[in-house]
C-alpha cells in the first residue's frame, strides 16, 4: 500500500508491466513503463560509476 501511494496512488495493474527502483534511502529513484529496459540502463548509466 505505501509504495503504491510512493507511485503516485494508482493501482498497478497485472497486466501492465512497471520498473521501479528504489533507491537505500527508500524513495523511489526511477520509475518506468513497459518491459524496455533503455530508460533503467540510461539512468544508471548516469548514476554508476563504471569501473
Amino acid at each position: 500500500m505505501r509504495a503504491r501511494r510512493r507511485c503516485g496512488g494508482h493501482a498497478v495493474s497485472s497486466r501492465r508491466a512497471t520498473q521501479l527502483l528504489v533507491r537505500l534511502d527508500g524513495h523511489i529513484g526511477y520509475r518506468g513503463a513497459g518491459t524496455e529496459l533503455t530508460g533503467l540502463g540510461m539512468y544508471l548509466d548516469r548514476w554508476l560509476p563504471r569501473p
